[in-house]
């Protein structure tokens, strides 16, 4: 049985290379017919493209438009500045803050604070 097994395997093992074989032939063979035919292929490519004159003096590539000042990037978390009030009668103190978040202008190259309102807390 191994040996019928072994003689399948070397009937399939020749078959395949002697298919690859001819498909390689082949392939080579139309291989050089294309390389017959394009040899000019620079020339050719090159009689149907001009080249442009060159610009004169008046001729400028036009000038770049400025870009514009970039938005200033904000920290997308509010903090809290927080401050006691003092009653004048002297009764009772209350705490109480303002709303604020630190953003960055990279055009001025510093950071600043953008204010937003401010809220009652409770008794100090």
């Amino acid at each position: 049985m191994r040996r019928i097994m072994l003689v399948f395997t070397m009937i399939a093992l020749v078959t395949t290379m002697v298919a690859i074989g001819t498909l390689s032939g082949s392939a080579q063979a139309s291989h050089d017919q294309y390389d017959e035919e394009s040899n000019d292929w620079y020339d050719d490519w090159l009689a149907g493209h001009t080249k442009a004159d060159p610009p004169d003096e008046e001729d400028s590539p036009p000038a770049p438009e400025p870009e514009p000042d970039p938005e200033p990037v904000c920290l997308p978390d509010w903090l809290q500045d927080w401050y006691i009030w003092e009653d004048p009668r002297g009764v009772e103190d209350w705490w109480y803050f303002y709303w604020y978040k630190w953003c960055y202008d990279s055009a001025e190259e510093e950071w600043f604070e953008v204010w937003d309102g401010w809220e009652w807390w409770g008794p100090a």
